[in-house]
Protein backbone atom coordinates (compact mmCIF):
# COMPACT_ATOMS: atom_id res chain seq x y z
CA UNK A 1 0.00 0.00 0.00
CA UNK A 2 1.42 3.44 -1.14
CA UNK A 3 1.41 6.04 1.63
CA UNK A 4 -0.16 9.39 0.63
CA UNK A 5 1.32 11.87 2.27
CA UNK A 6 -0.21 15.30 2.47
CA UNK A 7 1.68 19.04 3.39
CA UNK A 8 0.22 21.95 4.74
CA UNK A 9 1.99 25.13 5.72
CA UNK A 10 2.65 25.90 9.49
CA UNK A 11 3.25 29.09 11.40
CA UNK A 12 5.47 29.66 14.50
CA UNK A 13 5.86 33.54 15.15
CA UNK A 14 6.77 35.36 11.94
CA UNK A 15 8.20 32.23 10.02
CA UNK A 16 6.85 29.44 8.04
CA UNK A 17 7.12 25.88 7.83
CA UNK A 18 5.44 22.71 6.61
CA UNK A 19 3.56 19.81 8.24
CA UNK A 20 3.49 16.21 6.80
CA UNK A 21 -0.26 14.74 7.34
CA UNK A 22 -0.32 10.44 6.55
CA UNK A 23 -4.30 9.88 6.73
CA UNK A 24 -5.00 12.98 8.31
CA UNK A 25 -2.27 12.81 10.92
CA UNK A 26 0.66 14.77 11.59
CA UNK A 27 3.42 12.65 11.43
CA UNK A 28 6.58 15.42 10.71
CA UNK A 29 6.76 19.11 11.36
CA UNK A 30 9.34 21.67 10.62
CA UNK A 31 9.56 24.73 11.39
CA UNK A 32 11.22 27.79 10.66
CA UNK A 33 12.02 27.38 6.93
CA UNK A 34 10.92 30.99 5.22
CA UNK A 35 9.33 34.24 6.46
CA UNK A 36 7.82 34.78 3.41
CA UNK A 37 4.55 33.04 2.51
CA UNK A 38 4.87 33.05 -0.90
CA UNK A 39 7.59 30.98 -0.43
CA UNK A 40 6.17 28.26 2.09
CA UNK A 41 3.21 28.10 -0.56
CA UNK A 42 5.56 27.11 -3.35
CA UNK A 43 7.21 24.69 -1.28
CA UNK A 44 4.01 23.13 -0.22
CA UNK A 45 2.59 23.47 -3.56
CA UNK A 46 5.67 21.30 -4.81
CA UNK A 47 6.28 18.73 -2.33
CA UNK A 48 2.10 17.75 -2.95
CA UNK A 49 2.24 18.28 -6.43
CA UNK A 50 5.11 15.64 -6.35
CA UNK A 51 3.93 13.57 -4.34
CA UNK A 52 6.87 13.35 -2.41
CA UNK A 53 7.23 10.26 -0.15
CA UNK A 54 8.21 10.96 3.83
CA UNK A 55 11.87 9.76 3.31
CA UNK A 56 12.71 12.57 1.34
CA UNK A 57 10.62 15.30 3.01
CA UNK A 58 13.61 16.71 4.63
CA UNK A 59 15.98 16.50 1.94
CA UNK A 60 13.90 18.48 -0.08
CA UNK A 61 13.69 20.87 2.25
CA UNK A 62 17.49 21.39 2.82
CA UNK A 63 17.57 21.60 -1.29
CA UNK A 64 15.05 24.42 -0.79
CA UNK A 65 17.22 25.99 2.25
CA UNK A 66 20.30 25.74 -0.28
CA UNK A 67 18.45 27.78 -3.53
CA UNK A 68 17.81 24.71 -4.87
CA UNK A 69 16.61 24.80 -8.42
CA UNK A 70 14.22 22.71 -10.39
Amino acid sequence: MVELIFYQINRLNDEFGIDAFNDGNLVKSVYGITDLTEDAERLMKLLNELNIELCHFEDIIEDYLTDFEI
